[in-house]
């Protein structure tokens, strides 16, 4: 019963560490996961920064505009250079290249913040797809960890049954050990009684020993003195009389 306990306790044990092991693998699982979703919410952030910066943006595509005014432009000026214009003709047209020279100013500059804004898309969607990738392999993480946190109440469970046999088992050993206990306790007191009635048996038997030699001797002795007055003797009476060396 003390070595089935022992193997309960193996078990038992075995497990606990089994559950200590997994439940470790879990929360590297969970910090994984916690660190991917960090970098998902950076990632976002940087998203909707780029997203927020697209949107103060001000631009138009201004690549026909630009042509068609460059064309009125150039129309314009070869007016003035081939025709014979009256003074107030010819400042209207001149007035009229000043405000689209201006506009075209204008156009190309919105270019600029036309390829501010690709850079800025181009970053948007990087950052999106990092996001999806990070998302999904965070979700992967997570189902793992919860695969190993499942698997820890299994562990658990069996864990506390083995504890359980265990406990019953050491009881029961206990029980046993006190049975043994009481049985060689009694063992003891019979023996004991045992003891002291073979000494008082082997006493008494020296004691009938020492009677029955006194008796012995005492007919010797009565058996040499008929001898001496005569009487003949049997073989038993003159093997009495050798035995007490009367002769």
């Amino acid at each position: 019963m003390n070595e089935e306990t022992k193997q309960f306790r193996q078990e038992r044990d075995e497990l606990n560490q089994e559950l200590k092991d997994t439940l470790q693998i879990a929360l590297d699982k969970r910090n994984e996961r916690d660190e991917i979703n960090k970098q998902v919410r950076e990632n976002k952030d940087l998203r909707n920064e780029c997203n927020e910066k697209l949107k103060k943006l001000e631009w138009n595509s201004g690549k026909k505009e630009i042509s068609n005014i460059q064309a009125e432009i150039n129309k314009i000026d070869k007016t003035i250079q081939t025709k014979v214009l009256d003074i107030r003709k010819e400042n209207e047209l001149v007035k009229r290249v000043s405000t689209l020279t201006k506009q075209l100013k204008e156009i190309q500059h919105n270019e600029e913040d036309e390829k501010d804004a690709d850079e800025l898309k181009e970053k948007s969607e990087e950052y999106h797809k990092n996001v999806v990738e990070l998302s999904d392999k965070a979700q992967a993480v997570h189902e793992e960890m919860i695969e190993y946190f499942n698997k820890i109440d299994g562990i658990r469970e069996k864990a506390d049954e083995k504890h359980q046999e265990f406990i019953n088992s050491r009881k029961n050993a206990t029980a046993k050990h006190e049975e043994v206990k009481n049985k060689l306790s009694e063992i003891r007191k019979v023996n004991k009684c045992m003891d002291q009635a073979k000494s008082k048996s082997k006493g008494r038997r020296s004691h009938e020993s020492e009677d029955s030699d006194v008796k012995e001797k005492e007919a010797a002795e009565e058996i040499f003195q008929r001898f001496k007055d005569g009487k003949k003797l049997t073989t038993d009476e003159f093997l009495l009389l050798q035995k007490y060396n009367i002769m």
